[in-house]
């Protein structure tokens, strides 16, 4: 299966919250990243955090298909776009055999995040662009702020400069 997935606008990487998203989504309603200063998948290239060479991440297309999603046995494919000033939508990444984590699975990593520090360096992350870090997880918004997992060579990029066609 392949998928579509909007990821907010990013500078950096997708390593850290940079802040941009919530002055740049104009969109209404306001995205998840306007309203609190930074988006749960900021940290989805973070690649200095795998666990047993897997990369862990949140994705909000797989947060709003979870019921039907989480714990499925085939991996997925996953093209990742952001949308730009001017609501330019540019094509990111394609990640192959992206795994759409159980809730059990999703607990798990998140306990190793806390374990290793990683879940506090990401609230430290927030309110260095001044977030609402008490958003973080909180499930009223996901429905675990970890649900995909993926290989670092699976991540395919697409050059700086594509972009969806407007219609």
């Amino acid at each position: 299966m392949e998928y579509l997935s909007r990821i907010c606008f990013n500078t950096q990487g997708w390593r850290c919250p940079t802040g941009e998203a919530r002055l740049l989504e104009l969109a209404s309603p306001p995205s998840f990243s306007r309203m609190f200063g930074y988006g749960h998948e900021e940290w989805l290239f973070r690649f200095d955090w795998q666990i047993d060479g897997w990369q862990y991440g949140f994705l909000q297309g797989v947060n709003n298909s979870r019921s039907t999603v989480a714990g499925i046995e085939e991996a997925v494919a996953v093209t990742l776009y952001t949308c730009k000033p001017g609501f330019q939508r540019r094509y990111v990444a394609k990640i192959l055999d992206v795994e759409c984590l159980s809730y059990s699975q999703s607990e798990a990593i998140h306990a190793q995040f806390v374990a290793n520090g990683w879940l506090a360096e990401m609230q430290a992350d927030i309110v260095a662009v001044n977030g609402d870090v008490s958003t973080l997880g909180d499930p009223n918004w996901v429905n675990g702020m970890i649900n995909v997992r993926f290989r670092q060579e699976n991540v395919r990029w697409y050059p700086a400069g594509t972009y969806a066609e407007e219609d």
